[in-house]
């Protein structure tokens, strides 16, 4: 039987040279309170008289947020994909997470269709828990299932105006049907609600509002729950939330040490790398090569190509520090990996090799980046150095002006270079391409799909470039190889690192009111020297995860 969705759908309606400076409180960060500063602090953090905490809008769950809640919920289920069909989520600062998602008539209705077949799916004897006679015992069986199966699908207890709610939905349909039917109904209702597919942090009491209020234990047990390992708290997350467990930071970086070192937080963790490269996108990412052979070279390795940089990222992060993600000359090589980068294959799997360092420095100098920053036939300096521009140094770019002509192909003997720098040469292109460009150029020695080369149109390749408005890292450089050792040492990519984990974790950009944090969050991981796994843990502590700000009654 199909239901009218309980959902209340609420939407959010969230000169170049100005925009050097990373946006908004781009040179802070956490705050004072218990645990605001992190683990163990820092120097040079910034001290707030009071916490501060950006507002945070409520975040719906995701579709693999939706699948793993839909596992934990109904475990004996055999169907998959019950999220497949729901609109993709849409980014925002880079991420697929954050909380300014629109809402469209096809969410509803697809939403309505994955609880229909959940319900028809499950074993409602199994799933309800009781085999009631009578109306009596409908009724008790009903009750209980409402406040259990409820808790658990909206991660913290039924409110009894909830309850009421969802009890009289029950009767009605059992009136009108069945008590099977009226149960199916009450876990499509249940399914449906806006407790079950946002994150909800409501405000409570009559508080002032533009302050700030900690978070519940349950709203919390979630934040841990659904940034570490993308779904619903397990049962010491909710035992710790029961007994009131989760609101002093040495507590609740416990709870995160412990989601930390599971293997399952491996996915949040390839996740954030995935988006944060656009690594998705290597999916439709094709070349069209003049020789058939290097088209098929590519298609053979461009996968693997993604699964060596997730890997040598992950590897940073669990057990190494952020400047190894620009100094890093080895890899786990595979045969096709080996073909591509031009290396003798390896005696078996997976083997450690280390490459030439002039050629393969960092992250950066990996065909997976490299052919996804590039077009299908040839390279391109514009998109290499908007990626650096926006996620490894934080500055934001505006939108080409209208009515600007296409690059169109280079002519005989013209390098890629001289084509770029013909149309960079256009008045109202200048400003935004000079902070672009010259970053790219120095990847010029990386072919359309992330090959070494040396040679173009005839012609020694010029891998000169410069870095503009970066604080201690301007200045000329010659190739890829120097342009890393610059990022490997700029406080200003550094603090991109914290801002890129900082929007992740809490789906948010961030705002003023987050300059405490950000700085205290900046602070201890120059201290620790780039420490990732620190990092996550000293972003927990701090009020931007722990507070929110209050709404007036």
């Amino acid at each position: 039987m199909r239901v009218i969705s309980l959902l209340t759908v609420i939407v959010f309606v969230s000169g170049c040279e100005s925009q050097l400076n990373p946006g908004p409180g781009s040179d802070g960060g956490s705050s004072s309170s218990d645990g605001g500063s992190g683990s163990g602090g820092g120097g040079g953090a910034m001290a707030c008289s009071a916490p501060q905490v950006g507002e945070t809008p409520m975040r719906r769950l995701r579709r693999v947020e939706y699948e793993n809640t839909v596992e934990s919920l109904f475990p004996s289920l055999t169907g998959t994909a019950y999220a497949s069909a729901f609109p993709p989520e849409e980014r925002s600062f880079g991420f697929d997470n954050q909380a300014n998602q629109s809402v469209t008539q096809l969410h509803l209705e697809k939403w309505m269709e994955a609880a229909e077949r959940i319900s028809d799916e499950l074993n409602l004897t199994a799933t309800i828990g009781c085999r009631p006679t009578g109306t009596a015992e409908e009724d008790a069986c009903a009750n209980t299932f409402i406040d259990t199966f409820g808790a658990r699908a909206f991660r913290r207890p039924v409110t009894a105006s909830e309850h009421a709610a969802f009890f009289a939905l029950f009767t009605d349909i059992r009136t009108a049907e069945s008590f099977a039917i009226g149960m199916k109904v009450i876990i499509q209702a249940l399914l449906q609600s806006l407790p079950f597919m946002y994150r909800l942090e409501p405000s409570a009491g009559a508080e002032l509002a533009g302050t700030t209020a900690p978070l519940t234990d349950w709203e919390l047990a979630s934040r841990l729950s659904y940034f570490f390992w993308n779904e619903p708290p397990d049962a010491q997350l909710i035992a710790a939330a029961q007994a009131g467990q989760l609101q002093t930071a040495d507590q609740l970086e416990a709870q995160a040490r412990r989601l930390l070192a599971d293997p399952k937080a491996r996915a949040m963790v390839d996740d954030f790398h995935t988006q944060w490269f656009d690594l998705d996108q290597m999916t439709l990412t094709f070349k069209t090569s003049t020789v058939p052979m290097e088209n098929r070279l590519f298609n053979v390795a461009k996968f693997q190509l993604v699964e060596e940089t997730k890997g040598l990222m992950s590897e940073v992060f669990f057990t190494g520090r952020a400047p190894q993600l620009f100094s890093m000359t080895h890899t786990q090589l595979t045969t096709p990996l080996a073909a591509f980068y031009g290396v003798p294959a390896p005696t078996m799997p997976g083997e450690r090799r280390e490459l030439d360092p002039m050629q393969r420095r960092g992250i950066l100098s990996r065909g997976a980046f490299l052919a996804i920053k590039a077009k299908p036939t040839k390279t391109s300096p514009l998109h290499r150095g908007l990626f650096i521009r926006e996620r490894l140094l934080c500055t934001s770019m505006p939108a080409p002006p209208p009515g600007i002509p296409a690059l169109g192909d280079a002519m005989p003997n013209q390098t890629n270079r001289q084509l770029f720098a013909a149309h960079s040469a256009n008045a109202a292109c200048a400003g935004c391409h000079r902070l672009m460009e010259p970053l790219g150029f120095g990847f010029e020695n990386y072919d359309l799909m992330g090959r070494w080369q040396t040679m173009e149109a005839g012609q020694a390749i010029d891998v000169s470039g410069e870095v503009i408005g970066a604080q201690e890292i301007d200045g000329p450089f010659v190739g890829a190889a120097a342009l890393s050792a610059k990022l490997e040492t700029s406080v200003q990519v550094r603090e991109c690192l914290v801002r890129q984990w900082f929007r992740f974790s809490l789906g948010r950009g961030e705002l003023p009111e987050d300059e405490c944090t950000r700085s205290a969050l900046n602070a201890r991981f120059a201290e620790t020297g780039g420490d990732f796994q620190d990092l996550l843990i000293t972003l927990t502590r701090s009020d931007a995860f722990r507070r929110r700000q209050t709404i007036a009654p």
